[in-house]
């Protein structure tokens, strides 16, 4: 989240996954609206809404006439705000989907207007009602930030005026009231609203995805080619995990995509030709879980945990259910 992972769309209540209906493209992200609706956002081709009432996936796409219709159907990430409007960020704008109505209208780039977006191009969606109700923020490549205001569709810009790929932001996290994490393509950086730029952390690598531990102490963060960070920010502390092929028991691969922490405590990370791969703190090593072991595919986009306690994994090639307890696996494809 975030970083672009990639789902193959499932309804969770029937356990059934179901083919791409237009055969193009990928899954961009998944969301699951307050309702307890599903939402998968593909490149190209708009989103698709689970149900549990007959389709189990409707499709809102960019056909003219449809009230539902996006603008811009590249979507790369969701978040809804307490008023239940959907906010699609896609590459060519921002939607706005209104959950109530179903009625859609969309934000765009306009070099005219100087409070329009900052670019057409947006990789990350984030939204904290309990910092600020009225406020997404949006992460570009290349354009920096955005503080959008969701009612008056206003906007602050945020960039680093002498770093063009800090400004290219792959995810976003609250760090403190008035902070944030960034994953950009320079690596960890942070936002200090008050001060008003975008500032590096550390020596990382260019990041794809980043989480904050439950206790709020520690980062996670993922790398597009150098592996797996710990980093603690108070004491500048860090960890790097990389794949070692003498090793079986290093990171499976150095392409990081997702990262999860589960609800007890556990990290799990989804690397690309890697497989899954669950962190030992006592080793200080990964426990591998990779095609030959049971799951769909060595590539793996995202991560979910369950109510159960299990480990979902997906791929192109499906999703893998895992049960850590057991490390009985089942493939839904």
């Amino acid at each position: 989240m975030s970083s672009i992972n990639f789902f193959m769309r499932f309804d969770i209540n029937s356990k059934r996954s179901y083919e791409n209906p237009a055969s193009i493209g990928g899954i961009s992200c998944l969301y699951v609206d307050l309702e307890k609706n599903l939402w998968s956002g593909y490149i190209g081709l708009g989103l698709y809404k689970a149900n549990t009432r007959g389709n189990p996936f409707k499709y809102t796409g960019n056909k003219l006439g449809n009230p539902e219709r996006l603008i811009f159907s590249g979507v790369r990430g969701m978040v809804q705000d307490i008023d239940s409007i959907l906010w699609a960020a896609s590459y060519g704008g921002l939607n706005k989907i209104d959950l109530k109505t179903g009625i859609s209208s969309s934000y765009l780039k306009d070099n005219n207007d100087p409070h329009s977006i900052s670019s057409p191009y947006i990789c990350s969606v984030y939204y904290n009602p309990t910092m600020d109700r009225s406020t997404i923020w949006l992460g570009f490549e290349g354009g920096g930030l955005d503080r959008f205001n969701i009612n008056t569709g206003m906007k602050r810009n945020f960039v680093n005026s002498s770093n063009d790929q800090l400004n290219r932001i792959f995810s976003i996290l609250a760090k403190e009231d008035r902070q944030f994490w960034l994953a950009t393509d320079y690596g960890l950086a942070q936002l200090d609203i008050d001060d008003g730029e975008i500032i590096p952390v550390g020596s990382f690598s260019p990041l794809w995805t980043m989480i904050v531990t439950r206790d709020e102490k520690h980062l996670w963060l993922g790398t597009k080619d150098n592996g797996l960070y710990w980093f603690d920010p108070v004491s500048g502390d860090t960890k790097h995990y990389k794949n070692d092929p003498k090793d079986p028991s290093s990171l499976g691969a150095n392409e990081v995509r997702s990262i999860l922490e589960d609800s007890k405590g556990q990290i799990w990370v989804g690397t690309f030709g890697g497989g899954l791969n669950k962190f030992n703190p006592k080793t200080d090593g990964f426990q591998i879980f990779k095609k030959k072991d049971g799951i769909s595919s060595d590539v793996v986009h995202g991560i979910l945990e369950d109510d159960q306690g299990n480990i979902w994994a997906s791929s192109d090639f499906g999703l893998s259910r895992l049960n850590p307890e057991t490390n009985k696996i089942k493939i839904y494809d």
